[in-house]
């Protein structure tokens, strides 16, 4: 058996259309914008993070073809819950 140490999953990288019009988004929905450039949008809630990067701009040749996919995530489903820090997280969800 090999030991491991148990690893949590903090973030999430998406590739998008317009870097703008993201912050825009994730500004709203109350998140921390901790880098917002033309070509990087970075943001975070809690410990939580997720970068976005413009699909057009994608220059490593293996990760192209996933970059100007016109059905991202299809069939993938990400789940994200988030509770306020003053809430139990049984009772509310964001």
């Amino acid at each position: 058996m090999v030991d491991i140490e148990p690893m949590i999953a903090s973030g999430t990288v998406c590739y998008v259309k317009d870097i703008s019009l993201s912050s825009e988004f994730y500004k709203k929905l109350g998140f921390r914008v901790t880098q917002d450039d033309p070509d990087h949008l970075s943001v975070s809630a809690g410990d939580f993070w997720m970068d976005f990067h413009p699909q057009d701009k994608e220059d490593k040749p293996e990760f192209q073809k996933e970059a100007m996919l016109e059905n991202k995530g299809a069939g993938l489903f990400l789940y994200y819950v988030m509770w306020t820090s003053t809430t139990k997280a049984s009772q509310k969800r964001v």
